[in-house]
């Protein structure tokens, strides 16, 4: 499976358990270890537990290996390391307060924006 492919694999988790503001940021040129750095968000300290405890579950599917865990007891900030894909998601409060995509602007959002035109191409394509 390409990077892409599992890349919008993962989006499409995180959009399914309801996260807000789903971004993918290509952060390859700015990290020598991770390529690509998934941020995502929920209302609640419970919503972020839960969803992120679902999301490891159902990343088991995609065959990717779970590194490293952090931050799922307290529900504020969970960080998932899947190697060169790093997952984080957050209580909103704590997004807005550290604001990682500004941090990492110049990765911008363009790994996102390709996975959002493949999978509309690849809907287009299954309605012919």
């Amino acid at each position: 499976m390409e990077n892409l492919e599992i890349v919008k694999n993962l989006v499409d988790i995180l959009e399914g358990l309801k996260a807000k503001n789903v971004e993918a940021l290509d952060i390859s040129q700015k990290s020598r270890d991770i390529k690509v750095l998934i941020i995502a968000s929920f209302k609640t300290e419970d919503e972020v537990k839960l969803a992120a405890s679902s999301f490891i579950e159902q990343a088991k599917a995609l065959n990717l290996e779970l590194v490293h865990k952090d931050g799922l007891t307290k529900g504020q900030w969970v960080v998932l390391d899947y190697g060169e894909i790093l997952i984080e998601i957050f209580h909103e409060p704590l997004r807005e307060k550290y604001n990682l995509e500004k941090l990492w602007k110049d990765g911008k959002n363009k790994l996102f924006e390709q996975v959002k035109v493949k999978a509309k191409k690849l809907a287009k394509s299954a309605k012919k």
